[in-house]
């Protein structure tokens, strides 16, 4: 019972971690392109 509790707080923290994982990413990607896009109308 105790082993069962457990496990379904890892795979909740689990699960949290790749959500975070995800917006990190996509923040990520979100201000490379802005980097990316301020540098092309500069030239």
């Amino acid at each position: 019972m105790i082993q069962n509790k457990f496990d379904q707080e890892t795979h909740t923290l689990w699960s949290l971690s790749l959500e975070i994982k995800k917006i990190i990413l996509v923040g990520y990607f979100f201000l490379y392109c802005k980097n990316r896009w301020q540098s092309v109308k500069k030239e």
